[in-house]
């Protein structure tokens, strides 16, 4: 589990945030999430934020033998019956504000979603789940 670099550069740790520890213990409870020797993302749960909206928040996992950053990347994320929380979204992860993604490690992101799309999303299962990345492109870290 890495912290955001965002988050880092503020004192944030996964000691003093409760998003940060959660996952962190998803992530102890089940090390081998992701997909093996690839980039993948984890659907973690809907957050609550401060002023009352509401997140998907994602674990972005790498599996890769090598750091990564400045990872982009359009994704589509529904059922598979062609309901879409998220069709084709742009995303970015930048170094700046993400940091290096070291090879199996995890970070979370969080996307906003409104009522409707948090409704799918709690009909969502690992059965009817669609998850599709497109248009991949990231940086080695050397």
């Amino acid at each position: 589990m890495e912290l955001q670099k965002q988050d880092m550069d503020v004192g944030m740790t996964i000691e003093n945030n409760e998003i940060y520890s959660v996952l962190d213990e998803a992530i102890k409870a089940d090390p081998k999430m992701g997909v093996p020797n690839d980039f993948s993302l984890y659907p973690f749960d809907i957050s609550v934020n401060p002023d009352g909206s509401r997140s998907i928040l994602f674990l972005a996992i790498n599996r890769l033998k090598d750091p990564i950053k400045n990872i982009t990347f359009d994704m589509t994320f529904g059922n598979k019956e062609g309901e879409y929380i998220y069709e084709n979204e742009k995303l970015v992860l930048t170094e700046d504000e993400f940091g290096i993604l070291n090879p199996d490690s995890a970070i979370p992101f969080m996307l906003d979603v409104t009522p409707e799309q948090e409704q799918l999303f709690n009909r969502l299962t690992k059965d009817n789940v669609h998850l599709e990345m497109a248009n991949f492109k990231m940086d080695v870290e050397e």
